[in-house]
């Protein structure tokens, strides 16, 4: 049609797109975890420093703490900090809403036994000393996920901690487009 003055209207696209989110950090492994921090190699029970690559999902905390004279505690904080939607992996985004708001997570220490809460359909690895599963982020964006590991060692050592977080990602962009008349 002919426009008689000019006309402003929004282009919206949806984008959707396998995303992953890496993660490591260094654990302490000890002979006795309950030790005090003066007789130990490193420190157990303490908040680390976790390394994300840049993703719309990130671990944004990560603490170790003891859980007996040979078990260690890992505490991972996973939250949403992007401005999009996530779905569990290779699904088309929005398609299934009971898989919005889950993330694939898979955990890998050199350390065998590692089991991990919450996550669903879990399945441990014995290659790898690791666990694999899915988890919920609730609502808000974010989970806690517990995990612990025997550690028979009789050798102190920096066990690397890696995390990789897959999801499908959706985001919309919508910017203004002007139509002007012809006079």
């Amino acid at each position: 049609d002919t426009l008689d003055t000019n006309f402003q209207f929004n282009i919206r696209a949806d984008v959707c797109y396998d995303y992953y989110t890496d993660a490591r950090a260094n654990g302490c492994i000890v002979r006795d975890p309950t030790l005090s921090e003066t007789q130990a190699y490193c420190i157990v029970k303490e908040e680390k420093t976790i390394y994300n690559s840049g993703a719309p999902i990130q671990i944004t905390k990560f603490e170790e703490l003891p859980a007996g004279q040979d078990r260690i505690k890992y505490v991972f904080t996973v939250e949403h900090v992007g401005d999009g939607r996530f779905f569990l992996p290779s699904l088309d985004c929005g398609d299934e809403r009971i898989n919005e708001n889950k993330v694939h997570f898979v955990i890998e220490s050199r350390v065998t036994n590692l089991k991990c809460t919450p996550i669903s359909k879990g399945e441990s690895n014995e290659e790898t000393g690791g666990m694999a599963g899915d988890v919920y982020l609730g609502r808000d964006g974010t989970v806690d996920i517990t995990c612990t590991q025997q550690v028979p060692s009789t050798t102190d050592y920096l066990d690397q901690i890696k995390v990789k977080l897959t999801y499908s990602y959706l985001q919309n962009k919508e910017v203004p487009f002007m139509v002007k008349a012809i006079e």
